[in-house]
């Protein structure tokens, strides 16, 4: 796509100055505004898995920011990092194309997005368990509803 004539198109040759960029471009009132949008922006909370799907096992976890855990959960176990060692010795020995990362349940938006959604995760976290022992689901750890080990590491 041509750009404007009063314009020229940056090229590679242009120093990085040259080039837009729409974050520079904002004002500083404005970059503040977005910066409390975002931070107001209410964040999905709720339960997560990480399923090996050739031998239909699940590990379970709560967090407050599910898109945010499944990222980091993506991240350590390629780092070998995981917290769950049967987990992470499952994902070096079938590799990641095994595994899926699901949101299993989400909470409702909380009116004010500083609350502290711990006890409804913690709530939600036990029923789940005691749902996924009564279908017969295979767990990584030591998963027993107590509302304690949330698994949001």
């Amino acid at each position: 796509m041509d750009a404007p004539p009063s314009e020229p198109a940056p090229t590679r040759a242009d120093p990085p100055a040259a080039r837009h960029d729409a974050a520079a471009s904002l004002r500083p009132i404005d970059r503040k505004a977005a910066i409390r949008a975002y931070k107001d922006t209410p964040r999905p909370a709720g339960l997560f898995g990480v399923r090996n799907r050739p031998e239909d096992r699940l590990y379970v976890g709560a967090a407050a920011d599910l898109r945010a855990v499944l990222n980091r959960q993506r991240f350590q176990l390629d780092g070998g990092l995981h917290p769950d060692r049967e987990l992470q010795a499952d994902w070096r020995r079938l590799g990641a194309g095994a595994f899926s990362f699901e949101v299993l349940d989400e909470l409702e938006p909380a009116a004010d997005p500083a609350a502290d959604r711990g006890d409804d995760l913690a709530a939600l976290y036990d029923l789940w368990l005691e749902r996924l022992a009564a279908q017969g689901q295979a767990l990584y750890g030591d998963r027993r509803p107590t509302g304690h080990d949330r698994g949001s590491a």
